[in-house]
């Protein structure tokens, strides 16, 4: 059998995971963005950034005012990410990724974020939409689309098609981890075959 992953396809392709788990867009500057090393080399670099940054806002539940504020000062700290990643790494396909929604659109998580209320989804699309602007913009940087690709395998679907953690329905589950993987490669083969 053979698998379906970058390592089958590239052997001699070397691995860097800097993902941490709960980390805001702020981590990334902290803590991992000072780990990658300025390349040459080509170099792949997929980013699920944001999600976090917009939990933590709508858990605190703030006026429409500060919750506009707070979106666009995220818009801005991810754009000014994205560049640092391509400054940094001048040859790399940079993969920005949108962020999904465990709720399945109807603004509910139970559990993690039950004491938010209502989600503001408002500002999680305007969120998305600008990732895809950016992406469609960039060159070398491409959009993967995980608000739709998970899109019915949160809250509301059967247990056993849920891609997120049970115990927090904010993290993907290693089926929500597999969904991903399979995103991203679909991504790239469209990209290969210059779709």
């Amino acid at each position: 059998m053979q698998l379906n992953d970058l390592i089958s396809r590239s052997p001699s392709l070397s691995f860097h995971n800097l993902a941490m788990d709960g980390a805001t867009i702020g981590d990334v500057f902290g803590e991992q963005l000072s780990q990658i090393a300025a390349s040459d080399e080509r170099t792949l670099v997929t980013l699920t950034a944001g999600g976090n940054d917009l939990l933590s806002a709508f858990e605190n539940r703030p006026r429409a005012s500060l919750l506009e504020a707070i979106q666009r000062e995220v818009m801005d700290a991810y754009d000014f990410l994205v560049d640092a990643v391509r400054r940094a790494i001048p040859k790399s396909v940079v993969l920005l990724t949108s962020i999904y929604d465990p709720s399945d659109d109807t603004g509910r998580i139970p559990g993690t974020l039950a004491s938010a209320g209502k989600l503001p989804l408002h500002v999680l699309r305007a969120m998305n939409e600008h990732i895809e602007t950016l992406a469609d913009g960039t060159p070398d940087v491409l959009f993967a689309d995980a608000y739709q690709w998970f899109l019915g395998h949160g809250v509301t679907a059967p247990p056993a098609e849920q891609w997120y953690w049970k115990r927090s329905l904010v993290e993907p589950s290693a089926l929500g981890a597999d969904a991903l993987r399979r995103l991203w490669l679909e991504v790239l083969d469209r990209a290969d075959a210059g779709q």
